[in-house]
């Protein structure tokens, strides 16, 4: 007799050897997390943050200077004594009124990067990144998402929840700040529902600016993070160009690059160190040699006074100096960037990327490309042209600064043809490394 088998629904489930069961939220991946939150902490909104709470200190007027030639110039020059003193005084209370201020907000503001980026996203399985909407969507659903996402975001199993970790973690520095930092940095007035009340509505209008902004970029770059998503990056070989909101996007980029503040510094140089240590010693009235030779304690004392004095114009005059030079080198990387990355690019219908060789090339051969990039270029249509971008941002700028900014700044050390000369071999060498770098290394972006 055989034993008729028995229905599906009697027979025991029978299991994969690799099946594993999905739990309600997965595992957090920590080491991102802290990588996220490490990466908040020097973000440029703190900074911005703390210097909204500090506010702008209202510095009085210096003393005027009495004039050598006045009659009674002596009384005057104590009387300038006196104020100078008194102006240092108040003004340094303010200043110090303003930092503890900044302090409290530097405090608060890296409390709540901790709180919201790392602690509490761990703690709840959350997501502390801003989620962008989709490539594709509309500008008001980008609009939307950036909304919603100060109120929901996702969790570890990639459900929306309420954002948990970025509200509690905002109430909470808020109030931290308030029992706690305000009286640790000497700052009372901060003390208060009011101060927490206000930090924790600008801080929400905060994260709803800074994701609007994020929706901004992404929408101007969405034609060219398709291209990249489908294709990888532009190679010579296998090239696509940079839609109009893509160059506006890679100019903002260069704006703020290391490049532009090391040529800034370069061009501004360092002040005369020696002239800083040399100040004027104060006489001492037991000690005849420090009188600089004169014959009087209260004679050495007057003539101090009229050297502490001119000390004085000079370390302000070669810090003034070198600040406009700085100025003026700032103001030339600026202008630079701005043609090579924009002006000329968008008006051109040029590229202003280093477009590499790519794999599948000799060393010498990608080697050559880089250097060859200072004077080829891509028309945004694919052909192959003189690289009028790096060649007349380069030597426009230079010009510039020569002709215009560097004597409006009164830095005639800088309005010669050496410096000139110097200036166009230095960016020129820095274009041609950046080339080797764009080429040789790995690049997350087109």
């Amino acid at each position: 007799m055989v034993r008729r088998a028995g229905s599906l629904s009697e027979q025991g489930l029978v299991l994969p050897r690799n099946f594993q069961i999905a739990f309600g939220a997965s595992r957090s991946n920590v080491p991102g997390r802290v990588g996220y939150y490490l990466s908040s902490t020097w973000s440029i909104r703190n900074l911005l943050e703390a210097l909204a709470i500090a506010g702008v200190p209202e510095l009085t007027a210096a003393p005027t200077r009495p004039s050598p030639g006045a009659a009674n110039y002596q009384q005057q020059l104590d009387s300038y004594g006196d104020q100078l003193d008194n102006w240092f005084h108040v003004n340094e209370k303010t200043l110090r009124y303003h930092a503890d201020r900044f302090g409290v907000g530097f405090a608060t503001a890296e409390t709540r990067q901790l709180l919201s980026n790392l602690v509490l996203p761990l703690a709840l399985h959350q997501e502390a990144r801003y989620l962008p909407a989709p490539v594709n969507v509309n500008l008001s659903e980008r609009m939307g998402n950036a909304a919603a996402s100060i109120v929901v975001t996702r969790n570890d199993a990639g459900k929306l929840v309420p954002n948990y970790a970025k509200l509690g973690g905002t109430v909470a520095a808020a109030f931290l700040s308030k029992e706690l930092y305000a009286n640790a940095f000497h700052a009372p007035e901060l003390d208060s529902g009011h101060f927490a009340t206000r930090y924790i509505g600008y801080s929400l209008l905060g994260d709803l600016a800074t994701n609007v902004g994020h929706e901004l970029v992404r929408a101007a770059r969405e034609p060219d993070m398709t291209y990249y998503n489908l294709h990888g990056r532009s190679t010579d070989d296998a090239y696509y160009p940079l839609s109009l909101g893509g160059k506006l996007v890679y100019w903002l980029r260069s704006t703020y690059a290391p490049r532009v503040f090391v040529a800034a510094a370069l061009v501004g140089g360092l002040p005369d160190i020696n002239l800083i240590e040399n100040r004027p010693q104060d006489p001492k009235r037991s000690d005849p040699s420090t009188w600089n030779g004169d014959t009087t304690y209260d004679a050495a004392y007057n003539d101090y006074g009229s050297r502490l004095l001119g000390w004085k114009d000079q370390v302000e005059n070669n810090l003034r100096y070198h600040g406009r030079r700085f100025a003026g080198g700032l103001a030339e990387a600026e202008t630079q960037t701005t043609l090579q990355n924009l002006l000329i690019p968008v008006l051109f219908n040029m590229d202003p990327r280093y477009v590499p060789l790519g794999a599948g090339y000799t060393t010498g051969e990608r080697f050559g490309h880089a250097l060859a990039g200072l004077v080829v270029s891509h028309t945004d249509a694919g052909a192959r042209t003189i690289n009028l971008p790096v060649l007349a941002g380069t030597v426009g700028a230079a010009f510039l600064a020569k002709d215009v900014y560097y004597p409006k700044l009164g830095t005639p050390a800088l309005e010669t043809d050496g410096v000139l000369a110097k200036t166009l071999c230095l960016n020129f060498a820095a274009d041609g490394l950046y080339n080797v770098i764009g080429e040789f290394l790995r690049h997350r972006g087109y």
